[in-house]
Formats: C-alpha cells, sequence, structure tokens
C-alpha cells in the first residue's frame, strides 16, 4: 500500500489535495488512463509554484520531489530517507 511521505511542516492545501489524489490513485489503480503522468505534473508544477512564492524551503520542496516525482513513493520509502 502505498502512502503519503510523513512531514513535520505544513504545505499549501493545493500541494496536500494533488498528494491525496495520487495516493489514492496509487492503491486502486482508479482515475485517469495517464493519471500517474498527470499527477506527477501536477505536483511538479505546484512545487515549482511553491518555490517561487517562498511557501516551502529549498530542502522541503527537494524532499518531495524526491519522493512523489522520483519513484520514492513506489520503493516505499516513505520515511524520506535514502532518496
Amino acid at each position: 500500500m502505498y502512502k503519503k511521505l510523513p512531514i513535520s511542516y505544513k504545505i499549501p492545501n493545493e500541494l496536500e489535495d494533488i498528494i491525496n489524489q495520487y495516493v489514492i490513485f496509487l492503491n486502486t489503480g482508479k482515475g485517469l488512463t495517464d493519471a500517474d503522468d498527470y499527477y506527477t505534473t501536477e505536483i511538479q508544477l505546484i512545487l515549482n509554484w511553491c518555490f517561487r512564492e517562498r511557501l516551502l524551503s529549498e530542502e522541503q520542496i527537494k524532499e518531495l520531489r524526491n519522493y512523489y516525482q522520483r519513484g520514492g513513493i513506489k520503493k516505499g520509502e516513505n520515511n524520506g530517507q535514502n532518496l
């Protein structure tokens, strides 16, 4: 079962929503045919926005990118380590 990355910091609601949708998709397989690409692209766009607006630190963005965009979630690395 795929799980969200445990984090101790607040993320924007838009990012939280798309992450929740992505995890549901991964666990159920229900959604668009190319939903994996859709969700990772949406996460990328929102993280870029967070960077531009300085809503998250560079380290936080890196951690989230590694987990949700670069396959950490699919490797079961739910603790954010070894990404």
